[in-house]
């Protein structure tokens, strides 16, 4: 989840969308293999898709903030409040 996501980051804007579908294709079936061969349960694959979703959008709201640096308070209200207000 963590490389289809930072590929997904640092594609050009016009990429990122036709790389969403083999992004989510390829996780479904990292995700599906690990879950079968029973190494891990849903949880722990819901928990680590999560993780790196939260990871990327923090980092998203860092780099889209254009450079400038941000306090902590404001760097966590933008991580949350950025999702909510699209």
């Amino acid at each position: 989840m963590g490389i289809a996501l930072g590929l997904l980051l640092i594609a050009p804007s016009w990429m990122r969308l036709a790389g969403i579908v083999p992004c989510a294709v390829w996780v479904t079936l990292v995700s599906r293999d690990i879950m079968g061969d029973g190494w891990h349960r849903f949880s722990d694959v819901m928990g680590s898709v999560l993780l790196a979703a939260a990871i990327v959008s923090l980092v998203a709201a860092m780099v889209a903030v254009g450079g400038r640096r941000m306090g902590g308070l404001a760097l966590v209200a933008t991580l949350v409040g950025g999702p909510m207000a699209r």
